[in-house]
């Protein structure tokens, strides 16, 4: 089956795909079903909003089971009525996590899994902090070819969760002609679709890219994350140039920031009105249930309450 066929657990990003769309962050159900109003047409669940919102670094702190737990309550939250993408960062360890991580997710009912082309034994800087990694941080193509093959093979095994690599080439200076070496490596065990990531500077190699991918797989949805903002280049210039799924990746996380920051700094200063900055509480008591899109535990299976016996262990740097 092609990528362009594949329904997805009834979420039907296939059928989305007749024209792209953007993808908006959430790491807690109440994201979920701010977006899920909202007309939201697909979830982004990212290892850096994940990871923030538990008061953790985005540096391979959180495992599988931990993943699992928040796409559980994400989809219990929303009755799977719309895409959820997730972010399994480098896979949480060898082969057998992999495998074990995207049969996970196909459990979970999730759209897709996005997988980086980091060495699970990194010490991981995210892909836009203004030191992140170099290229030697990367695995070898056919190294990542193997484990997408795991992956795919394991998500083909449960159920129709997309497998789609995620590739840093571009964003630790990689030339385009390099990051396209990977990918027709990796194409070769047939994953779903492809992310691409670059810096905000460097617009111009990502484009090139953009042009040259879709000459060689004119039918591969390809995804892709802004930068630090709404990019300089609108979202229509992504569209344009091949792009199926445009992520706001991290934009949640930092308005929740600033916005509970703002709130906190009100409520502990005696002078100021804390009353503009908050929506009336019955909004908070009711709104999770409007149009009928509350909680619905049937909808999905039960949560997962520990490790299934082959994920989360992390191999020296090198296997």
């Amino acid at each position: 089956m092609t990528a362009t066929t594949r329904s997805v657990n009834g979420t039907g990003i296939a059928g989305c795909l007749s024209e792209p769309f953007v993808a908006l962050p959430c790491s807690e159900p109440l994201g979920a079903l701010l977006l899920l109003q909202r007309g939201c047409r697909a979830l982004w669940l990212g290892s850096l909003e994940c990871s923030t919102m538990r008061g953790l670094p985005d540096q391979y702190v959180l495992n599988a089971t931990d993943m699992s737990n928040a796409i559980f309550d994400i989809q219990r939250a929303t009755r799977c009525k719309i895409p959820l993408l997730v972010d399994v960062d480098a896979g949480y360890g060898g082969l057998a996590s992999v495998e074990d991580t995207f049969v996970r997710l196909g459990l979970l009912r999730t759209a897709a899994g996005v997988m980086e082309n980091k060495h699970p034994g990194i010490d991981k800087r995210n892909s836009l902090a203004r030191s992140g990694n170099t290229p030697s941080d990367l695995l070898p193509a056919d190294a990542f070819r193997e484990r997408i093959g795991v992956a795919v093979r394991a998500a083909r095994s449960i159920g129709d969760t997309w497998v789609c690599p995620r590739f840093e080439d571009l964003a630790v200076g990689r030339s385009v002609s390099e990051t396209m070496h990977a990918i027709d490596t990796v194409m070769a065990v047939e994953p779903d679709a492809v992310f691409v990531s670059c810096r905000d500077e460097e617009p111009d190699r990502f484009f090139a890219l953009l042009s040259d991918l879709r000459k060689s797989y004119p039918r591969l949805p390809l995804l892709t994350t802004t930068g630090r903002y709404r990019s300089p280049q609108p979202d229509h210039a992504f569209f344009d140039a091949g792009v199926s799924i445009l992520i706001y990746s991290h934009h949640a996380a930092r308005g929740k920031v600033r916005a509970l920051g703002d709130i906190y700094d009100a409520l502990l200063d005696p002078a100021r009105n804390e009353r503009e900055l908050l929506c009336p509480l019955d909004e908070v008591i009711e709104f999770s249930w409007k149009d009928g899109s509350g909680p619905c535990v049937e909808t999905i299976p039960p949560r997962p309450t520990e490790d299934r016996g082959r994920g989360d262990e992390k191999p020296p740097r090198g296997k």
